[in-house]
């Protein structure tokens, strides 16, 4: 089982690192998406951005389960 201690800190790393990954793709999906309607934006948006998050969780939680493992 997890401690608190190590819940707090797979909890602040999922955070921080969902903070960096939405600003660098945003950066990088904004100049792409200009030619589109502002619906089908947002649609694609909130698309790569919810595949994103769950494929960051996913991992971040293996990472924390494989070493807890050990």
């Amino acid at each position: 089982m997890q401690s608190k201690k190590d819940t707090h800190k797979e909890v602040l790393l999922n955070n921080i690192l969902g903070v960096l990954i939405g600003l660098i793709a945003m950066r990088i999906m904004l100049p792409y998406l200009e030619k589109f309607s502002f619906e089908t934006r947002s649609f694609i948006i909130v698309a790569v951005m919810f595949c994103l998050s769950y494929t960051r969780g996913y991992v971040i939680r293996r990472f924390f389960n494989k070493r807890l493992m050990r």
